[in-house]
């Protein structure tokens, strides 16, 4: 198994890191451009700095949380099936789903370990939502959980304590708007959890209602030139 994970995974991995890495010298005559370009935007390794923040200000934020949310599930879900895989010996035959959920728990450790601290002095986390929610790794993160499973009471308890106190990474509730801010996300999966539950319709119309109305508003502040602040 190791072999083969060398072999099919590592091995490509490094091989295309190489010819990276060497056509831009190729190109530019500078080695590792592209690392030292990120360094100069603030991208290199550090502690993240609570609570998290955005220079877009509130009307990004609550979309960078639920994004960095979304990697926070996908690290749980591989974790429960590495510990699966050695407590059975069976592999996640789903490649797909697995390499999805590694790409948006890399999105997680990347925005908090390697992002700047501009404009607040504390970890910016503006791009995390169009690393991970605005890929195809995404949707497949989205089927899994409203075509392959079904939710309990319990289920919609979990989620509520668990992604609240994921929130407080962002700010803590010492105002009940910042509650209600947050909570805003948490309402949206659970939306999405209701969804899952067939043959309900109107969770589907609430979902795009919603997003109808985030891609009309977002195009209005874009149109107006209003900041994100």
């Amino acid at each position: 198994a190791i072999r083969k994970f060398f072999i099919w995974y590592a091995l490509p991995l490094v091989t295309g890191t190489a010819i990276f890495i060497w056509y831009q010298y190729h190109e530019l005559g500078v080695w590792f451009a592209f690392f030292k370009q990120e360094r100069h935007w603030g991208h290199e390794f550090a502690w993240p700095t609570f609570p998290l923040s955005t220079i877009h200000g509130p009307v990004m934020l609550w979309l960078n949380a639920l994004a960095l949310f979304v990697g926070f599930v996908s690290l749980v879900a591989l974790i429960v099936r590495g510990l699966q895989w050695l407590r059975s010996l069976v592999p996640d035959t789903n490649r797909v789903r697995l390499f999805s959920f590694l790409y948006l728990t890399a999105v997680l450790f990347i925005t908090l370990l390697f992002s700047s601290t501009w404009g607040h002095g504390k970890t910016n986390v503006y791009d995390a939502n169009r690393y991970a929610l605005a890929t195809p790794f995404f949707w497949v993160f989205l089927h899994h959980y409203l075509k392959e499973k079904e939710y309990t009471y319990r289920d919609f308890i979990v989620v509520f304590i668990v992604s609240n106190l994921f929130w407080l990474m962002f700010g803590s509730y010492l105002h009940i708007m910042q509650f209600v801010y947050f909570g805003f996300n948490t309402a949206i999966i659970m939306l999405y959890m209701v969804y899952a539950k067939k043959p309900l319709g109107w969770p589907a119309m609430a979902i795009a209602a919603f997003n109808f109305f985030i891609q009309v508003f977002g195009f209005q502040l874009y149109l107006s030139g209003v900041p994100f602040t």
